[in-house]
């Protein structure tokens, strides 16, 4: 197991970022790479604000992690649970167009709640615990989700195409700053409700995961149905500079995908592997819609393959570096994210 080496500017960065945020207009868009959800309770307001019990925890509209849809209060307890509430790529290029934000991450990301203005389907889980008295991390997939008050479970699959499992590692924590390293993590977005077979899988590797809590240790960022407009049917305006987004991220993710694994990945939405999607399925996607269809077996073992930008070979099972004139066989991934509590059920049955 790789134990996190998190420097004194990793948090100094994180600070500032929090700050940042902590010190828009409430009529900001958000969705930058840091600040906390504020201090916890007192909920948001607006026309756009859910009013459904539903959309939050125990204690309602009004209490602690109301400004992020917490659908559980961490408040009394040392063990922080949560699920990531929007990933907004960065990096790779492909990965931050709209069509793969929109139909594959943010649709499986967000739940089913049309009520909650959450008009996803449930099925891209990641959860995550901190147990903050041993300073240990739990991250991983988990199934979809049709019942938030439930919660949710982290899941195994370990014949998946990369296998699936939840990983425990070191986390630092500096006040409500928290920064964790070398993160080895496939992740299952599931096609929908009732289909587990073949998941859409993010296989990340030197990963890291970074952000900050408000102070009840309920939300990482906040939920943005405040400045939301009904004229606009209560969505995310996109028309403004930079867009309205659903979340203001409070997180940084990062990590790379290898080549090789990122060809094992099949993507039903685009008929083709997720590498033919990195590389550019005008130039790299086969007939059987895999990137190693277009050159064939021999030269794919032989080292015909598409050249990305971070290189994994000369770290293995580490953080990796950017890539050399000999070493392109993985793609770095950079991204923001917002969270809120979330109950979770231990491992799935």
């Amino acid at each position: 197991m790789r134990h996190p080496v998190v420097s004194l500017l990793s948090f100094a960065v994180l600070a500032a970022l929090g700050a940042s945020a902590c010190g828009e207009e409430s009529g900001s868009s958000g969705g930058g790479g840091g600040g906390s959800g504020g201090s916890g309770g007192g909920g948001l307001e607006g026309p756009c604000v859910p009013k459904g019990a539903e959309c939050y925890g125990p204690a309602g509209p009004t209490g602690p992690g109301a400004e992020c849809l917490a659908k559980h209060d961490n408040t009394s307890s040392a063990n922080w649970q949560g699920k990531i509430s929007q990933i907004t790529v960065t990096k790779p290029a492909s990965l931050a167009t709209k069509f793969v934000q929109d139909t594959i991450i943010g649709k499986g990301i967000s739940l089913n709640q049309p009520s909650c203005l959450e008009r996803g389907d449930g099925t891209f889980n990641w959860l995550f615990e901190f147990d903050s008295a041993t300073n240990k991390l739990k991250t991983g997939g988990g199934l979809p989700i049709t019942d938030p008050a439930a919660g949710g479970c982290f899941v195994t699959l370990p014949n998946a195409a990369v296998p699936v499992a939840p990983v425990t590692i070191d986390i630092a924590v500096d006040g409500l700053a928290f920064a964790a390293e070398g993160i080895d993590l496939a992740v299952p977005i599931f096609t929908a409700v009732d289909q587990l077979d073949n998941p859409i899988l993010l296989p990340i590797h030197g990963g890291s995961f970074s952000g900050t809590w408000s102070a009840d240790h309920n939300c990482i960022g906040k939920y943005n149905a405040d400045q939301f407009d009904p004229i606009n049917n209560c969505l995310p305006d996109t028309s403004l500079e930079p867009p309205q987004q659903n979340w203001t991220d409070a997180g940084v993710l990062s990590g790379y995908i290898t080549v090789a694994e990122s060809d094992l990945v099949f993507i039903d939405d685009i008929g083709a592997t997720l590498c033919t999607l990195l590389a550019g399925a005008g130039d790299w996607k086969g007939d059987d819609g895999t990137c190693k269809g277009k050159v064939g077996q021999a030269e794919w073992d032989g080292g015909n393959r598409p050249q990305g930008d971070w290189c994994a070979s000369t770290t293995p099972g580490g953080l990796g570096t950017p890539a050399t004139a000999t070493c392109k066989d993985a793609y770095r991934l950079e991204a923001t994210f917002a969270a809120a509590a979330f109950k979770i059920n231990g491992d799935c049955d």
